[in-house]
């Protein structure tokens, strides 16, 4: 998953938007704009409250489950949900947040301790 990258997913015209003019939650492109021989997609999970959209990037190194490329697109889409935080869905699937969150909590854990942390 990557979420600091430059692409910004845009309604084509004529199409469905929001009242912002972003494109609606649940938007994947997987083609187009994606590496051609390469299983990854661009999921726009949430609704915008200001602004443009930003979308995550997702690269499946392995569908274990069997799942296919709709499949993994549709389960992450489901658990951009499932956020402790918030009542909506939010921008990156929560095992990467809680994973963002985790690794910020050690990088403040390990500055204080004795010797400021150094490796």
């Amino acid at each position: 998953m990557q979420k600091r990258h430059q692409a910004r997913l845009l309604p084509a015209p004529g199409a469905a938007h929001d009242g912002r003019g972003n494109v609606l939650p649940g938007t994947v492109v997987d083609t187009g704009i994606c590496h051609p021989h390469r299983n990854d997609f661009f999921l726009n999970a949430h609704a915008g409250l200001q602004g443009t959209n930003r979308p995550a990037h997702y690269s499946v190194l392995a569908d274990q489950l069997g799942l296919g490329a709709d499949g993994v697109q549709q389960l992450t889409f489901w658990l951009s949900h499932l956020f402790c935080r918030c009542t909506r869905s939010i921008s990156v699937c929560p095992p990467a947040q809680y994973a963002h969150l985790a690794a910020a909590r050690a990088a403040a854990l390990l500055r204080n301790l004795p010797g400021g942390g150094e490796a």
